[in-house]
């Protein structure tokens, strides 16, 4: 079954009509019965709405997402979005955590979309951008702006010849992390051997 030459209409239309074949062969006292027509019919018709309506990617926030990942693990994939921020998202917006991305309407993704930019209603220590020294308001930074803005403040750090700067410029741990064992990359230091003489003629 091609996703893309079934629209909602023959979708539902075949639901129907399989359901219909249905009813003639298996025994009527069964498929009339209330329960068990009733159920199969929610679950057939969900599984067809799974395979037809189902993008395969939805692309929020300069981010490629798989349609089947579910709402809160599909936003993590934006950088600078955590498991905590996107269940956060989806409480402020009244949606459902669980649903699949691939199945969410245009205006829903647009109402993510703005909430990114502009987290009304979240706590302030949600965010990653307190007190910012280029603009002194608290914010939220997602995508690539939170790269540049990362790369601005390193940039900083080594002009005002910062400590965390000075490791930055030096290619070393910033967090105070043990150098003995760890972090040898770079120059390679150990015991030359000696060039072998040349026999004498």
């Amino acid at each position: 079954m091609n996703s893309r030459l079934f629209t909602t209409q023959r979708a539902d239309a075949y639901c129907r009509a399989t359901l219909h074949n249905l009813s003639l062969v298996m025994q009527p006292e069964i498929f009339n019965s209330t329960p068990v027509s009733v159920s199969f019919l929610n679950c057939f018709y969900g599984l067809l709405r799974y395979m037809t309506e189902l993008r395969g990617l939805v692309r929020i926030s300069n981010a490629d997402i798989e349609g089947k990942t579910s709402l809160v693990m599909g936003l993590t994939r934006i950088h600078g979005i955590d498991h905590m921020f996107a269940a956060a998202v989806c409480t402020a917006l009244q949606l459902d955590r669980s649903q699949k991305i691939g199945l969410m309407s245009e205006d829903d993704i647009h109402k993510v979309e703005a909430f990114l930019k502009n987290p009304s209603g979240v706590p302030l220590w949600l965010l990653n951008r307190r007190h910012d020294v280029y603009e002194g308001t608290t914010r939220h930074v997602t995508g690539t702006d939170l790269k540049f803005v990362t790369d601005n403040d390193i940039k900083m750090m080594k002009k005002i010849k910062a400590y965390k700067g000075m490791r930055h410029a030096a290619g070393q741990p910033v967090r105070g992390q043990s150098t003995k064992a760890h972090f040898r990359h770079g120059t390679a230091v150990g015991v030359a051997k000696k060039a072998k003489a040349g026999k004498k003629s």
